[in-house]
């Protein structure tokens, strides 16, 4: 059986997700970023899932800047 590694905003360092979150929105608070964290997380994140979700959230946010 193969052993799946997860992620969870409560209990794994989610800052780079933090970062990418808050270059998309730069105007949410910390909370905000929270709920939104929490709410991409859904609790549990296989670590695969976790690592195209930052990775996908920094190109939006990179493209952003980009036009902006």
């Amino acid at each position: 059986m193969e052993n799946i590694e997860y992620r969870s905003p409560y209990f794994n360092n989610t800052d780079a997700l933090r970062k990418a979150y808050q270059l998309l929105y730069p105007n949410f608070d910390y909370d905000m970023i929270s709920v939104l964290i929490v709410g991409a997380l859904s609790v549990y994140v296989p670590t695969e899932k976790f690592d195209a979700l930052l990775e996908r959230t920094m190109s939006e946010a990179t493209a952003k800047l980009l036009t902006n």
